[in-house]
Formats: C-alpha cells, structure tokens, sequence
C-alpha cells in the first residue's frame, strides 16, 4: 500500500506540472545558472573569487550538493534544470504521502492532501522554477519521517543532508530539537552548529551590503508578512506572483494573531500535531529573516512556504481523520484549477513581470524588469513609456531600484 500510495503521488505531481520541461529559464534563472555553469567542483565546497556572484547573496547560499549536482553533470539547460527541480518536488509529494498515511491511516485522505500540497498555487513557484532549488525537499521530509518513527539517527542524517542542499532546511531544527529524545536533542544541536560553522569557513562573512539591517519597522514588517504568507497559505486567490513590499493589511495582523492563538490549541487537541506546528510557525519566521538582509522590506516569495505547507497538509490529515474529509476533495479540484492557469507565468520572464505589473503598476522593481523585457521583444514604445515613468517618479527605495 506505501509504495502504491508513494507512487500515485508522486506520478500525478511529475505529470501535472510536466509542462514546465519545455520552460525557458526565466528571472533568477539567468543569474543563478550562468554562475553554476562557471564554477568547478572545487568551487561547490568553497566559492573561488572568480565567481561573478561571488559578492552577492548567492555565495552565502551555501549549498554544496544542490551546486554539486549541477555542476558534476555539467548541463545548464533549462530542461535539464526544470527536470531535476521537478523531480525533487514530486518525490516530496509521495514522501509527505507516506508520513500522512502513517498518521491517519487512511490512504484516500493521505493521496488527496498529498496533492493538495503539490497542486497548492503558492507551490508553482516551487514546483516549475528551477531557481527555487527543492532538491532539500525529500530530505527535510524524510528526516521527519523518521522523526515521528522515533528512528533518530535516520532522522539526523537526513537533516544533515538537508541543510547541504538547502539553508531552509534549518527550519526543521525546532520540531526536530523539541520532539527528539535524550541525547538526540544535543545531536541536532551539534549538527546545527557544525552547519553554521562550515558555511562560514567556507564563504565567509556576509558582504558588507547584505549585513542584517533589522529595527521596529522591519520587525513589525516580519509580524505582517508570517500574516501574509499565512493568508497565503489558507487563501491563495487572488495568488501574487511577486510581493515587492510587506502588504501592511490589517488582515495579516490578524491572521498572523489568530495563527499563533490557534497552535496552541491544536497541540493540546491532536496528539502527533506538534511537530507539524512548530514547523509551520518556524519556516515562515526562518524566511521572513530575509527581510532583515534587505535595505527595504521585500522579498516575499511563495517557495518560502514550502514545508509551512507540507507541514499545514499534515495537520489537516490529522484534524479531518475522523470527520470533514469530503471538503478536502473539492478543495484540491478547484487549487489544481487554479494551479494549472498559474504554472504557464512561469514559462517566460515577459509573462512573469506582466502579471507582477499588473499587481503592483507603481512599484520601481516591478516596472524596471517589466520594461527591460518588453525593449528585449521589440515592444519598444511599452518599455519605454514605463522607463519614462520611473525617471520622472519620486520612489523613496531608490538604492534598490539602482541595483535592479
């Protein structure tokens, strides 16, 4: 039944978003892969100078087997970088399959909210943007897998192969901290260190434009933004494709009170839950850290809610075990609806920044990338009326618009 289970998952995920093999690189993309393409293996363990993006935020992404795996086969196309990316989210579907199951031991339930993370809007960007990296995906989830087995040194190694893939998985420390026995708790903890501790060997510090930049206006921007990516999460429609500014809406206020409230109850009321809580909560406060290393508050991307998602179809799993379990199926027909119309923005960067304009016409990033690629079709009257507008316009975030 596991296998069977893993498989359909996994499966129905590759095929639905299998479309996205045909995508260009778009965005990031560019920057992030020519860098690859430039670096020799060597490179992967410890950035050489020569690297271009050496002094920019992709060298203190330290992620020697994500790079390591692109760079030994030595294939930048976009094909090859969309196939590996696809590949990984899919995989993480049928794992999360496999830990709902052993939950709730009900193997409908465990297919339907399995897909109802992969086929969740805000998991688009993560599932057909190569530049998402979610090689640490499978990794993060198994080790929780073994976590909730109480097979603890599987759980470790897997977290420590995690965080080489991908500096996220350090959202999986607290659930794994809290929720191991004896002397596993001070394992972790030693892992966790000795993580930091060969990123900065490795990289270094962080250049000098990129320190952490945090005061009352930037935390209360976090606080707004867990409210946001918990909207998100919840109530992905009307689904933003890109969130320049910290949406200061008393909604997210709101949620994000209502969210803390509700973990909680949710670990007094369903036993297995808490692991699952704590994850939630700690992925998203992990990612809204970034804010912090931006002059402005920016940067809400919607593949920071990787495992907060995974983590939420866990919990559904076990509140609808007993009860409600014929709401999940029409929520996953209308996501994947949803889901489906989405994954084409992605397919170039003109669709990308039209749908960001469209959102956000005012906003300098959005109207500069927008313009660069409408001047790059030929659309030369469109981009330059766009460009005219940013020169005559007073923006107060002139340092990032310099730097786009």
């Amino acid at each position: 039944m596991n296998i069977k289970l893993f498989l359909s998952a996994f499966l129905i995920t590759f095929v639905f978003y299998s479309k996205s093999l045909t995508f260009s690189f778009v965005w990031d993309d560019f920057a992030n892969f020519n860098t690859l393409s430039q670096m020799s293996p060597s490179d992967v363990i410890k950035p050489s100078p020569k690297v271009i993006s050496l002094s920019t935020l992709f060298a203190s992404n330290w992620r020697p087997l994500t790079n390591g795996i692109f760079v030994l086969f030595n294939n930048f196309s976009p094909q090859f970088a969309h196939f590996i990316n696809l590949l990984a989210f899919s995989l993480g579907s049928g794992i999360l399959a496999i830990i709902i199951l052993k939950l709730t031991k009900n193997f409908i339930l465990s297919l339907t909210l399995s897909l109802l993370f992969s086929l969740h809007p805000a998991n688009v960007e993560s599932a057909v943007w190569p530049s998402s990296f979610s090689l640490y995906l499978p990794a993060s989830l198994l080790s929780l897998y073994f976590l909730i087995s109480q097979r603890f040194p599987l759980s470790a190694i897997l977290y420590s192969l995690a965080l080489l893939f991908k500096e996220s998985a350090l959202a999986l420390f607290l659930p794994l901290f809290l929720y191991s026995k004896g002397r596993w708790k001070l394992v972790f903890v030693l892992i966790t260190l000795a993580y930091f501790l060969l990123r900065h060997l490795t990289v270094g510090i962080i250049p000098q434009e990129q320190k952490p930049h945090y005061d009352i206006s930037t935390l209360i921007d976090m606080f707004y933004g867990f409210g946001f990516y918990v909207r998100s999460s919840f109530f992905p429609f009307p689904f933003e494709v890109y969130v320049p500014e910290v949406p200061r809406d008393p909604i997210n206020l709101f949620l994000a009170i209502f969210v803390i409230l509700a973990s909680f109850f949710l670990i007094r009321k369903f036993e297995g839950s808490g692991p699952w809580v704590i994850l939630f909560i700690s992925n998203i406060a992990l990612h809204l850290s970034v804010v912090g290393f931006e002059k402005v508050p920016s940067v809400l991307s919607f593949r920071y809610l990787l495992l907060s998602l995974a983590s939420l179809s866990v919990l559904l799993g076990l509140t609808l075990r007993e009860r409600f379990q014929i709401f999940s199926l029409p929520l996953l027909i209308f996501f994947s609806i949803l889901s489906f119309n989405l994954s084409d923005i992605w397919g170039d960067d003109l669709s990308f920044w039209e749908r960001a304009y469209i959102r956000n016409p005012n906003n300098a990033t959005v109207m500069l990338n927008y313009a660069s690629n409408l001047l790059s079709r030929g659309k030369d009257r469109e981009g330059l009326e766009i460009l005219f507008r940013i020169f005559n316009g007073n923006y107060p975030n002139e340092d990032r618009l310099m730097r786009g």
